[in-house]
C-alpha cells in the first residue's frame, strides 16, 4: 500500500494518508499539513507541478463525462413506456367486452407505438392517440383474418394464441 509522508509543526515525518479504496490519493499530489498553533490544523492537496496538464486533461474527461451523462438523461425522456387503456374500438361490426390497458412505447419526440405484447400486435402514430387507434384497427383487422384463415388452414401456434386472446376480448355487435 503506498504511503504519504507529510511534517508535522515539529518537524517530525509523520504517516497521516495511506493510498486506500476509502480515501484514495492521486498519483502526482502531495499533501502538506499546516499548523497555525495547537488547536488549528488544515490538510491540503496540491498537484506537483509536472501533472498540471495530466490534471488539465482529467477536467477534460470529467466535462465530457457530464455532458453525456446530460445528454443521456433526456433520452430517457424519450425512451419510456406507459400504460393506456382501450374502452372501445370504434368500429362498426365489433367492440370489446371489456376494457383493455395496453403499453405505450415513446421511442422518438412523435414516434409513439402501442403494444399488446402478450400476442404482438402493435399500432403506430405520431402521437398517442394515433398509435391507439392503429392498434384497435389492427386488432380488428387481424381478428378478422384470423377467423377467415380458422376455417381455411391449420393455423399456427402463435396464430392460434393470437385467435383465443382476440376472442375473449371482441364480440360482434348486434347489428
Amino acid at each position: 500500500m503506498e504511503k504519504f509522508l507529510t511534517e508535522s509543526t515539529l518537524g517530525a515525518r509523520q504517516n497521516i494518508f495511506e493510498k486506500d479504496p476509502i480515501s484514495p490519493i492521486p498519483n502526482g499530489f502531495s499533501i502538506n499539513l499546516q499548523s497555525t498553533g495547537t488547536t488549528q490544523t488544515s490538510i491540503g492537496m496540491k498537484p506537483l507541478q509536472k501533472d498540471f496538464q495530466r490534471i488539465d486533461f482529467g477536467i477534460d474527461v470529467i466535462r465530457r463525462i457530464t455532458s453525456i451523462e446530460n445528454k443521456m438523461k433526456k433520452l430517457e425522456d424519450f425512451f419510456s413506456i406507459n400504460l393506456a387503456p382501450i374502452n372501445t374500438l370504434g368500429d362498426s361490426k365489433w367492440e370489446l367486452k371489456q376494457g383493455l390497458n395496453v403499453a405505450i412505447e415513446r421511442r422518438e419526440i412523435d414516434d409513439f407505438v402501442a403494444c399488446l405484447y402478450d400476442i404482438d400486435l402493435y399500432g403506430y402514430g405520431d402521437s398517442v392517440p394515433e398509435a391507439l387507434e392503429d392498434l384497435k384497427v389492427s386488432m380488428v383487422n387481424q381478428f378478422e383474418y384470423l377467423i377467415e384463415k380458422n376455417e381455411k388452414i391449420q393455423l399456427a401456434n402463435s396464430m392460434i394464441k393470437q385467435l383465443k386472446f382476440l376472442k375473449n376480448i371482441l364480440v360482434r355487435k348486434d347489428v
